[in-house]
Parts: structure tokens; C-alpha cells; sequence
């Protein structure tokens, strides 16, 4: 259930047209149409939001992330249909995917001082999607944070995993940056 409402969400975002939806969920055509249909009336400002990054992008020949980042579109003026339809999915993929990179990078940077400053020993070691996972050493690593500051600038790691690398013992807290609608933990904590 859950791939296939990724597959509608993603895809329908993405420009993802019916014949494609049908494929991918096994629907005959008809119905992966009315669903295309049905998901843009229930969601009216997704289309319009849509609608809004491609003329947009035909009128100024680019689209930006939130942090001003440009990614220019010539292939908005393509007389080749294939390309022009590429195109306007990279225009909308650009500013939503885009900006998420952006917002991580910044979340990196603002981690990667606060570490600096506050447990020298530790390291970023690795981001995927919305979490960065950290390598920390020693007792306070285990312990957390704890400061109000730390917990309102998005720094609260617990210890997530333990072991040891060449004798030495290292923890890795898994830390989400990203808040999720109906999340149960505050996602500025760590796991």
C-alpha cells in the first residue's frame, strides 16, 4: 500500500501521465485517468502550484530553490514534444527537491558548527534523505545534548547505535532534521 501511494504521490507531482500510472500500479487506463482526475480535484493546489512553476519557467526560462539556486530550461522552447514534457518535470522537480537539498545543506553546516563547538570529538558520517547520521565518542554522545539551546537548534542526539572500530567504542545517533505532519517524536531529537 505504501509503494503505491508513493508511486501516486511522486508520480502525479512529477508530471507521471495516465498511461504510465496505469502501468506501474497494474489499473487498466480508464481508471489510473479518473484517478489523475479525482487526485487534482481533491488537491487543487497542487495543480495550481504546478501550473504556476511552469509558466513561471516559460516566461523567465528557469526556475529557483528557495535559496535562489537557478537551474535554467531551454528545452521549454523544444518543438520536440519528449524533451519540452522532460523539461517541465524538471522545471517542478527543481524547485521542491531542490530546495530540500538546499534546507539539508544548511541543516549540515549549522550541525557540523554546532559539533564543532560543543563535542569537538564528533563527526557528520553520513546524510540520507532527511537524517544525518553522527559519530560521536565518549559519555555525553550517550547521555545527549540536553541543553534548551541544543534542543531548539535541532541538536538532541541519544545514542542510536554502539560499537567499536579498532578498539575504539564510537556511537552513531541518527538524527531526523526534516518535521513530519503527525510525527510522534519532535523531529529536531535523534534517535
Amino acid at each position: 500500500m505504501r509503494s503505491r501511494a508513493k508511486v501516486v504521490n511522486f508520480g502525479i507531482m512529477y508530471g507521471m501521465g495516465a498511461r504510465s500510472l496505469a502501468q506501474q500500479m497494474g489499473i487498466p487506463l480508464a481508471q489510473a485517468q479518473q484517478f489523475i482526475g479525482d487526485y487534482f480535484r481533491a488537491f487543487s493546489g497542487v495543480r495550481r502550484f504546478l501550473d504556476q512553476i511552469i509558466a513561471d519557467a516559460r516566461r523567465q526560462g528557469w526556475v529557483a530553490t528557495l535559496l535562489g539556486r537557478r537551474r535554467y530550461l531551454p528545452g521549454l522552447e523544444s518543438a520536440h514534444g519528449g524533451e519540452r514534457s522532460a523539461t517541465e518535470r524538471a522545471a517542478i522537480n527543481t524547485p521542491i527537491q531542490g530546495s530540500a537539498a538546499d534546507l539539508m545543506k544548511l541543516a549540515m553546516i549549522r550541525v557540523a558548527h554546532a559539533l564543532k563547538a560543543r563535542m569537538p570529538s564528533a563527526r557528520l558520517l553520513l546524510q540520507v534523505h532527511d537524517e544525518l547520521l553522527l559519530e560521536c565518542h565518549g559519555e555525553r554522545c550517550r547521555r545527549g545534548f540536553g541543553s534548551r539551546e541544543d534542543r531548539d537548534g535541532g541538536l538532541l542526539p541519544a545514542a542510536g547505535a554502539s560499537g567499536r572500530d579498532g578498539g575504539t567504542r564510537h556511537d552513531l545517533v541518527r538524527c531526523p532534521l526534516i518535521r513530519r505532519r503527525g510525527a510522534r517524536r519532535r523531529a529536531t531529537g535523534c534517535s
